[in-house]
């Protein structure tokens, strides 16, 4: 099943995590509206290889209001 997030207030950073299956590398950035785990992500820069979304989570830190 699916759960639709929204964050109620707008100093709350969510984050999607991806993992490159052949190579192991990850990276963070920001989550975008239709994120899911295991979706597929940019290639990887090291080896080329299609990127998984593995984690989706909020920050701990409060982004400063601008």
């Amino acid at each position: 099943s699916f759960v639709k997030v929204t964050p109620q207030d707008e100093n709350v950073d969510i984050i999607s995590e991806a993992r490159c299956p052949t190579c192991g590398f990850i990276y963070t950035r920001p989550f975008t509206n239709g994120d899911f785990i295991s979706k597929q992500d940019k290639p990887c820069p090291k080896d080329g290889s299609i990127t998984l979304i593995e984690k989706i989570y909020v920050n701990d830190q409060l982004k400063q209001p601008a």
